[in-house]
Formats: structure tokens, C-alpha cells, sequence
């Protein structure tokens, strides 16, 4: 009986071990955000130009992750567990303008839901600003590019606008981005 005790217990071990050898490591080097537009044929978030404007109600950032990987586990979407190893910890979107009552300065955070899909239910983002990747293109093939996008759950003013981000890493890095002139009609 104590044999096949040891013998399971070795086994159950083995296992265990072995499952955390296929976990996939990754880690976020940089975040960057740019304005899009739905405005389209499949109301898909498409990248615009500073020169480019965009109607109000078809107005989302999107949010480019660059990832890179920390192991050589392969990547199996049903077996593979991915970890992140370096997330967004915390997030602040502002403006230098007016935005949805919002004074200038003052986080915006609250006026954006974050999704990858529409057929995913989005995610609020808090004020603290914790931002989670996910994204409609989990391949894990080079490059590990992923996007997300940042939808507005409230109305904004036509005008023209100036959005700042910034990002603390789980590491401490900081980043921060601007997008400047997006002109919403």
C-alpha cells in the first residue's frame, strides 16, 4: 500500500512539473495607444491620421501592445497556460481640454470600457487604471504584436483633442504616450 501511495504521489508530481514547464512567459515591453475610427463597411476600429477627423460615435484609442517571450514553451491554445510576467499595473488616460465634463488634467479613465471583440463584453476600465491585455490575435507567433481597444462608454464633444497616457509596468518601468489632434465631428 505505502508503494503505491509513494508511487502516486511521485507521479502527481511529475505531472505538476511537468505542466509548468508548458506554461508560456511573456512580458510587455511597451505599450503605445493611437485614435481609431469604426467607421467602416464592418464597423472594425481602424487606425486614422492626425489629419484624419472622426465622427464622435465611431470614436475608440487603440491599444498596441508589443510582448515579448520569456521562454521557448510552444504555444498550444487549448493546453498552453500564458502567464504575463510584466502587466500594466496601473493606467492614466487625460486630456490637456475639457472632456465629457472632465476638467483638464483630470483622469478620464471611467469614460472608457476596454474590449477586444464584439463578441466579448467589455471590461470598465477604474479609476485606478488597471489595464489588462488580451486581444482578438492570441497566436503568440513572432512578432507579438497584440491590440485592444478602449471604447467610450460615454458621448464626447466634437472638437479637437490632445489624449495622455501613462502606464506603470508590475516592473516599475513607466511609459507615456500622446496623442495629439484628434479632431472628433
Amino acid at each position: 500500500m505505502k508503494i503505491h501511495l509513494l508511487t502516486f504521489i511521485l507521479l502527481l508530481l511529475f505531472v505538476s512539473s511537468c505542466q509548468k514547464n508548458d506554461d508560456l512567459l511573456i512580458g510587455v515591453r511597451s505599450v503605445s495607444f493611437q485614435a481609431a475610427s469604426t467607421e467602416n463597411e464592418y464597423f472594425t476600429p481602424l487606425p486614422v491620421s492626425a489629419a484624419d477627423s472622426i465622427t464622435t460615435d465611431h470614436f475608440v484609442l487603440q491599444v498596441n501592445w508589443d510582448i515579448e517571450r520569456l521562454n521557448d514553451a510552444g504555444y498550444d491554445p487549448v493546453e498552453t497556460t500564458v502567464i504575463n510576467t510584466n502587466p500594466v499595473d496601473s493606467i492614466k488616460i487625460w486630456s490637456d481640454q475639457t472632456v465629457a465634463g472632465r476638467s483638464p488634467g483630470s483622469s478620464l479613465n471611467t469614460l472608457f470600457e476596454q474590449y477586444y471583440s464584439s463578441y466579448v463584453a467589455a471590461k470598465p476600465l477604474k479609476e485606478d487604471g488597471g489595464l489588462i491585455y488580451f486581444s482578438a490575435h492570441d497566436t503568440f507567433d513572432e512578432p507579438l504584436r497584440k491590440i485592444s481597444f478602449l471604447n467610450p462608454n460615454t458621448w464626447i464633444a466634437p472638437g479637437t483633442y490632445n489624449f495622455h497616457f501613462r502606464c506603470v509596468f508590475r516592473n516599475g518601468g513607466v511609459q507615456e504616450n500622446t496623442i495629439p489632434h484628434v479632431v472628433l465631428k
